[in-house]
C-alpha cells in the first residue's frame, strides 16, 4: 500500500510507472545487512540481481525477500515458491539472478549479508509490448543512512518519486527540506513511518512544476532506507544518487 503525505492511500499505477520500496528489521543489528529497497516483478516488470565475487575463494550468501508490509514475499525461486534463496558465487566470478514471472505485479525489497569481496548491483526493467524496454540500475549496498541529499529537476514534465523504508522496530519521522533557487529552505515537510513500514509517494503534487531544487532527507539520527526515482513523460526512468 502507498500513502501520500496526508496519510491517504495512493495507487501508483496512475503514475508513469509503478515502484515500491520497503524494508524489514532483522533480529540482528540492521547495520549487518546490505539492503536493496526495490524489487518488482510481474505485471510487465522484472528485477535482475548481479553479484561479483572479487575474492580468491568461493562465497555463499542468502537473500531474503519481503513484501511491502514487511511479510515474507513468496517468489518463484529455484523452482519453488520461497522468500529466501541461497546463492553460491565461485571465486573471481559473476552471476546474474533474474526475478521474473508472468503473473500479477509483486513488489517489495530484499536484504542479505554480503561476504567480504562480494559486490553487486540490481537492474529493474519494465517490458511493454510494442515499446522499447525501459530499465534502471543501482548498486547493491547497505542503502541505510541517517541523512540524504538529492539534486532534483522537475522541468519538462519530469516526475520525482520517493520511497522511504523504516528498518527499525519503532516509528521514525522523516524530515524533508526542499531548497529552491536561492539555496534557502523554502518548504519543510515531515512524514512518520511506523516500525518496519515504508512510504512511497510522488514528491510534488501532480501538475506542479518545481523546476530545479535540492531535497534533504533526515531522521534525527535514525536509520532509514531511501530511493528516489526520476520519471520522464516518455516512460523512461532512472534512479537519483544521494550526494
Amino acid at each position: 500500500m502507498l500513502w501520500d503525505l496526508a496519510g491517504n492511500a495512493l495507487d501508483l499505477r496512475s503514475l508513469p510507472h509503478s515502484f515500491q520500496v520497503v524494508t524489514q528489521a532483522p533480529s540482528e543489528n540492521v547495520n549487518e545487512y546490505s539492503v536493496f529497497p526495490q524489487v518488482v516483478l510481474g505485471g510487465g516488470w522484472e528485477t535482475v540481481v548481479y553479484l561479483l565475487n572479487t575474492s580468491q575463494t568461493p562465497q555463499t550468501l542468502k537473500l531474503e525477500f519481503f513484501s511491502d508490509e514487511g511479510l515474507p514475499l513468496s517468489l518463484p525461486l529455484s523452482g519453488t515458491a520461497s522468500n529466501t534463496v541461497d546463492i553460491a558465487v565461485a571465486q573471481r566470478k559473476a552471476i546474474a539472478f533474474p526475478l521474473r514471472t508472468g503473473g500479477p505485479l509483486q513488489q517489495g525489497w530484499f536484504r542479505g549479508k554480503l561476504p567480504v569481496g562480494v559486490k553487486g548491483y540490481v537492474v529493474f526493467r519494465q517490458v511493454v509490448t510494442g515499446r522499447e524496454d525501459k530499465e534502471s540500475s543501482s548498486l547493491l549496498e547497505k542503502y541505510l543512512t541517517t541523512e540524504a541529499l538529492y539534486a532534483c529537476d522537475e522541468g519538462d514534465g519530469i516526475v520525482t518519486g520517493a520511497a522511504i523504508a523504516n528498518p527499525n522496530p519503532h516509528p521514525i519521522t522523516i524530515t524533508m527540506e526542499i531548497l529552491r533557487d536561492t539555496g534557502m529552505v523554502s518548504e519543510i515537510r515531515s512524514i512518520t513511518i511506523p516500525a518496519l513500514n515504508k512510504r512511497a509517494f510522488q514528491l510534488n503534487p501532480a501538475g506542479s512544476n518545481y523546476g530545479l531544487f535540492n531535497l534533504k532527507l533526515s531522521a534525527n539520527g535514525q536509520l532509514f532506507s531511501p530511493l528516489l526515482l526520476r520519471f520522464t513523460p516518455g516512460f523512461a526512468f532512472s534512479t537519483l544518487p544521494s550526494l
